[in-house]
């Protein structure tokens, strides 16, 4: 298999192993705790893309989603998201640089261990009704590897299987009862080529649900998707209830990644910290109220380029006192959308250090840029200020192209506030600012 434009040798392999299900509670052993690599953060949020829209990454790579398999063998429907478990990270980690110390390319391990046993001794815990599959993939060149984008070709190879029986990698890629995923990349010498071994070792116990996802500047390339080097680390999650008011919270990776057990329930989730903000300053973002119950809800984060303040300081003014040229400020509040609606609402928070009158608001407000080239102005439908008016709740509502959503406009929404429209007494206007964005799910 060529890795590049033929300037070197290339090879590579995959193979899958299936489900295997138990109803027993096997011993664990804790080992040392890693976090994901960049790469391996890369590679789990292909996956979650590919199973957030199965069709769409067949399409991708432009195969029938059930091609060499039964029809219906793999459904179109929308998938949970994996969220990374650093035990399964371990094992698979461990399975990969094992493979390569050893020149061999299996799923079973040290004395012939499969998988499941791998994963049990690596610290995840199997109770109840739980399940395990296995992917493991590498690729292969006599020159330098470029290691981000062999990741993407290695997630590619297991997802269009070519020759494979059973496509076991796509089908376990596809598998809506998994829920956890440990993603181990190494790199060494294998088989006489400078390689990138993978492996996928991904799991479900009896046991809760998760929230996760990742925060990243989307900086490098401008596609609302994470690629290395894009992670925000250090970023505080917090998912607070809606009814009780419980607070759950946890820190992202150095890759950006991060996992949270909940109980099931309605929550607010916002991340905060360094990057989140215009030019890499602090701030707080939220991806507005998710529903978890039985299954994992997916919350990613990039930054929002509201200010955090003006210049201090500024120009005197006349006629005694100073001139405030801090311009208002807003926060965006916005829930995914996972169903056919016949239009869908959400509310911006603008703050100002003056009062902001009800009239600066109206349908011109904001511009949102989605799917397929589309561009629409959200109807303005309501404001609730504070006693003061410095604050100002707006509530706005989007309608769908043709009267209804569609495949076509599956995807994300960026929302922005456009220039000279938002206007505090003062007279100061907010620029164009990109608040935050929303996902739509047909």
């Amino acid at each position: 298999m060529q890795l590049d434009d033929g300037k070197s040798e290339g090879r590579g392999f995959y193979c899958a192993i299936g489900v295997v299900m138990w109803l027993e509670t096997l011993e664990a052993r804790r080992l040392m705790t890693v976090i994901p690599t960049a790469d391996e953060q890369y590679m789990l949020e292909l996956i979650n893309r590919a199973r957030a829209n199965p069709s769409a990454e067949a399409a991708r790579d432009s195969i029938d989603l059930n091609e060499g398999l039964s029809a219906g063998t793999i459904s179109t429907a929308a998938k949970q998201p994996l969220a990374f478990n650093v035990d399964l990270i371990t094992s698979a980690r461990g399975h990969s640089q094992w493979m390569l110390d050893n020149q061999l390319f299996q799923h079973n391990g040290p004395g012939s261990t499969d998988p499941g046993t791998r994963m049990q001794q690596a610290g995840y815990n199997f109770n109840g009704t739980y399940g395990w599959g296995e992917n493991i993939a590498w690729r292969g060149s006599t020159g330098t590897l470029d290691d981000d984008s062999i990741t993407a070709q290695e997630h590619q190879d297991l997802f269009i299987d070519s020759g494979e029986p059973g496509r076991g990698h796509r089908v376990n890629i596809e598998d809506p009862s998994f829920k956890e995923i440990g993603v181990g990349i190494e790199t060494g010498v294998f088989d006489g080529y400078n390689a990138l071994m993978s492996t996928q070792d991904f799991g479900y116990t009896s046991g809760g649900s998760f929230l996760t996802g990742v925060a990243y500047t989307d900086a490098i390339t401008a596609d609302h998707f994470y690629e290395p080097g894009e992670g925000l680390g250090n970023i505080t999650i917090t998912a607070t209830n809606t009814q009780n008011h419980a607070v759950y919270t946890t820190t992202t990776w150095s890759s950006g990644g991060y996992t949270l057990a909940v109980p099931s329930g309605s929550y607010s989730v916002t991340a905060s910290g360094a990057g989140l903000g215009a030019n890499g300053a602090s701030n707080v973002v939220s991806d507005g109220t998710v529903t978890v119950g039985s299954l994992n809800v997916e919350a990613d984060f990039t930054p929002s380029t509201t200010s955090s303040g003006g210049t201090a300081g500024g120009t005197a003014g006349t006629g005694g006192g100073s001139n405030n040229s801090t311009p208002p400020t807003a926060v965006l509040s916005a829930k995914s959308l996972n169903a056919v609606a016949s239009s869908y609402t959400f509310t911006i928070t603008y703050t100002g250090t003056t009062a902001i009158s009800a009239s600066t608001f109206d349908k011109n407000d904001l511009v949102i840029t989605g799917p397929n080239g589309y561009r629409g102005k959200p109807t303005f439908i309501s404001a609730v200020a504070s006693s003061a008016g410095k604050v100002q709740k707006v509530t706005y509502r989007l309608s769908p192209p043709a009267k209804k959503w569609s495949a076509l406009y599956d995807g994300v929404y960026h929302v922005y506030v456009r220039a000279n429209q938002v206007e505090d007494m003062a007279g100061n206007f907010m620029p164009q600012t990109l608040l935050g964005y929303f996902k739509i799910r047909i």
